[in-house]
């Protein structure tokens, strides 16, 4: 890696290995991180029991989540956010973060509930977890979680260092 100038504006950057741009700091001292693995991904419709598929990420940097996992490419600390409002059939049901296979309630947890009827309470979490490499993150409920063309479900995460 090395630091260079980049441009004529006097916009500073640090470069990889393969010479493309990893982090560009601007004149105002405004950081970006082009290749930070990122994602946030929605779903339209309701889902079933146990672990969540079929989120369609609208932001996903490096391709490392597939629709119900995230994949750690690197160690390192990551955030995950989840919303979701009440649940399709039951007054309430627990969501958790899975990690590497098993329930990690520590992570990240959230309990919408609909005990006020049509789908009326939010629910939001976020959470960080340590991850190695390879290391994976997916989402877990004890019932199905509403969702429809507003994309009330919603699933993110990044690497924050």
């Amino acid at each position: 890696m090395a630091l260079t100038k980049i441009g004529k504006e006097g916009i500073t950057g640090i470069s990889n290995a393969s010479n493309a741009t990893a982090i560009t700091i601007d004149a105002s001292g405004r950081v970006t991180m082009p290749a930070q693995p990122l994602f946030w991904a929605t779903r339209t419709t309701s889902s079933s029991t146990g672990i969540q598929t079929g989120y369609s990420a609208s932001i996903n940097i490096g391709s490392h989540f597939n629709g119900s996992r995230f994949t750690a490419p690197v160690a390192g600390i990551y955030e995950f956010y989840h919303q979701s409002i009440g649940p399709s059939t039951a007054s309430v049901i627990d969501v958790y973060i899975y990690k590497n296979g098993s329930i990690d309630s520590g992570i990240m947890s959230a309990r919408p509930d609909e005990t006020g009827g049509g789908h009326a309470s939010l629910s939001s979490a976020m959470g960080m977890a340590s991850l190695a490499v390879n290391d994976y993150i997916e989402l877990s409920a004890t019932n199905a979680i509403y969702s429809d063309g507003n994309s009330w479900n919603k699933f993110g995460g990044r690497l924050i260092g």
